[in-house]
């Protein structure tokens, strides 16, 4: 429930936008999901982590995962157009601590590979599901491997044999959420609706500092750890990617 006082804030940031922008945002927030996570395990690629989280806000999905590597996860401001304000970015110190967290959750966890026991048909009856998706140079790391619940192959009958991680998180998505009636509990729409409208009346400038850009656009995105924490989700932070359809570019 939103507190008598996020209730006047949520009364008085609708007055402030277009009826159509208004009516645009709602729909977002109320088609909104968690019975799908993509995770990340240790991308290195600035490019992929925004196509990521513009796929995956693209999608109607909430929220990643990710395990950060040695580069933290970043992005390309011109490749997330703005997808990152959209998305909450939960970050993990380990395979070990994703696994526990969305086990705790109530996910089945599984990892991406060549050979997976399961297709992405399989997907629907095992939500609430979460598919984790390797590093562009070595995948899946072996501690996921090792904790999973089991694995996952999206088949494909070409000469190569790996798709683009964004591509593939994305087709994951999309057949995860086959079927799923797009409704959710009006609390969890209004806690929604109020953190959209908060972004969507920003200015410009509190836009770049959120996102942790120079005020002169530069082309790189802070890591999700600079990203403001979204009201009661304490460790669970909106990173880079973005959503056209909302405007956020700007």
């Amino acid at each position: 429930m939103l507190t008598e006082a996020e209730i006047q804030e949520l009364a008085a940031l609708e007055a402030q936008v277009v009826p159509r922008r208004l009516a645009l945002i709602r729909r977002v927030a109320a088609h909104r999901t968690r019975a799908f996570v993509p995770v990340f395990d240790q991308l290195c690629d600035p490019h992929n982590m925004s196509a990521v989280l513009r796929s995956a806000e693209a999608m109607g999905l909430e929220t990643i995962h990710v395990v950060e590597g040695d580069i933290p996860f970043a992005g390309s401001r011109p490749v997330a157009r703005g997808a990152q304000r959209w998305m909450e970015v939960v970050t993990h110190p380990s395979a070990a601590a994703c696994v526990s967290a969305l086990h705790q959750e109530g996910y089945k966890v599984l990892v991406a590979a060549l050979g997976g026991e399961l297709g992405p048909q399989s997907l629907p009856d095992l939500r609430p599901v979460a598919v984790v998706f390797g590093n562009e140079h070595h995948g899946v790391s072996e501690e996921f491997r090792t904790l999973a619940d089991g694995s996952y192959e999206l088949p494909m009958f070409g000469f190569v044999e790996s798709l683009n991680v964004s591509v593939a998180a994305a087709l994951t998505a999309f057949a995860a959420l086959q079927g799923l009636p797009r409704e959710r509990p009006a609390v969890e729409v209004d806690r929604l609706l109020l953190r959209y409208l908060r972004i969507t009346t920003m200015t410009r400038r509190e836009k770049q500092i959120a996102d942790g850009m120079r005020c002169e656009g530069a082309d790189a995105v802070a890591p999700a750890a600079a990203s403001a924490v979204v009201p009661g989700t304490e460790g669970h932070t909106p990173a880079p990617a973005v959503s056209a359809t909302l405007g956020a570019d700007g």
